[in-house]
């Protein structure tokens, strides 16, 4: 079911997909890299939305930012006859930048991006 408003699904995904969810933020969670996990809303598996060609987006709020996972079940690997389709989960996550303070000393009014999103992904052929 699904929130028509919002676009949330209730219950949240796919249960097969849950796993996956989990192991990517504990994996970010236990290296540090979200301070504020298991925080508020900073838990998995946050808001669900999808499908959308079976594609699901997983949100999770104050991690500080916004921690967005998105498993895509049909991804297409090749265009060859029998077409091989793939899952390629999607990890993207702001990185703020602790360079500013040094950046104004060497250059005084130097400006640059103090936030870089950061994709990562990775793919695996679905089984025939």
């Amino acid at each position: 079911m699904s929130d028509i408003a919002t676009g949330i699904l209730t219950p949240p995904g796919p249960s097969s997909l849950q796993p996956v969810v989990t192991a990517v933020f504990n994996s970010l969670a236990g290296t540090g890299i979200l301070p504020n996990a298991n925080k508020g809303n900073c838990s998995p598996p946050g808001n669900v939305t999808g499908p959308v060609l079976l594609k699901w987006t997983y949100t999770m709020s104050g991690c500080p930012d916004d921690l967005v996972i998105t498993i895509n079940r049909g991804k297409v690997i090749t265009s060859t006859s029998p077409a091989v389709v793939g899952t390629i989960v999607t990890v993207t996550y702001p990185y703020h930048w602790r360079f500013n303070s040094v950046i104004q000393l060497l250059s005084p009014g130097a400006s640059y991006a103090a936030t870089t999103k950061l994709n990562e992904s990775a793919t695996v052929q679905n089984q025939m």
